[in-house]
């Protein structure tokens, strides 16, 4: 084959590949936010003896729900804010929703836009906007102790109280299997960040938030690898890291040693722990 022939080949070829990755990018582009927010699997069930919260947008009402422990307090309660994970609803926040209970906390879970029966569509900064909305009207609450506020998101939810605790620093800040970045994650479709709409920049959060921050996540995880704790863990100050085993949607696994870390550090800094019955 005579040279000429040859390079007009190899154009055509890498002409030919340039055009499908192409195509693959604006695949996944057009795609990401089916893929980043399916919304949640199972039926969806109010949690018990809650207060029903709405948050008005042009197309209906977000919701978002707040509860508090059965045992009546002379003092106001410090607050927990519940995000959940992307394929999630609330409901999933059950078991943490009560254990926060049971250690005296009033524990206030936003519902995504989107979801299970929330208005509108899903985005990072809608996301994080209906969940300013909602902490902001229940700190005002006589019988919330706003100096005592505590976030605690799982996964997608990590990276939604990241973002708000920029707006409204916590006390504290809990990061369960929480990713450094979605734009970091690009490269396990083939596409580069730039693609990435939501790119929920946890890194970037954690390396000028002031506030200490608790990441625990389970070492088998491989939907978001422990990697992405342990380099969160390295940006900032006052970062403490747990390790435990479990999976990503099973995590995790043993709640005793689980329950024990997150006592731990809530004591260390000086965040309030009772024993009330949870409701």
């Amino acid at each position: 084959m005579p040279a000429a022939r040859r390079l007009s080949w190899w154009k055509r070829l890498l002409a030919l590949l340039a055009a499908t990755y192409l195509a693959w990018c604006l695949i996944v582009y057009s795609a990401q936010d089916s893929l980043l927010f399916p919304g949640p699997r199972g039926a969806f069930k109010p949690p018990d003896n809650a207060q029903r919260l709405t948050h008005p947008i042009d197309s209906g009402d977000v919701f978002a729900y707040l509860s508090f422990p059965s045992a009546q307090s002379a003092t106001p309660r410090p607050l927990v804010v519940l995000f959940h994970g992307n394929g999630e609803s609330i409901a999933r926040l059950e078991g943490l929703r009560r254990g926060y209970l049971s250690r005296g906390y009033a524990v206030l879970t936003p519902e995504f836009r989107g979801y299970a029966g929330s208005a509108g569509s899903p985005s990072e900064p809608a996301l994080v906007d209906d969940a300013l909305a909602f902490i902001e009207d229940v700190i005002k609450r006589p019988d919330i102790d706003a100096s005592h506020l505590l976030y605690h998101g799982r996964s997608l939810g990590g990276a939604i109280a990241a973002q708000v605790s920029t707006h409204r620093p916590p006390t504290a800040l809990i990061l369960q299997s929480t990713f450094t970045s979605i734009a970091d994650m690009s490269w396990s479709f083939g596409v580069p960040p730039l693609v990435v709409k939501n790119p929920f920049h946890t890194d970037h959060i954690l390396a000028t938030l002031p506030t200490p921050v608790l990441l625990i996540h389970g070492t088998g995880d491989t939907i978001i690898p422990i990697s992405h704790s342990r380099k969160l863990a390295t940006i900032g100050q006052g970062r403490t890291l747990v390790e435990l085993p479990g999976n990503h949607n099973d995590f995790p696994i043993d709640p005793v040693p689980y329950w024990a870390a997150i006592d731990t550090w809530l004591q260390a800094h000086a965040l309030p722990i009772s024993t009330d019955p949870p409701r």
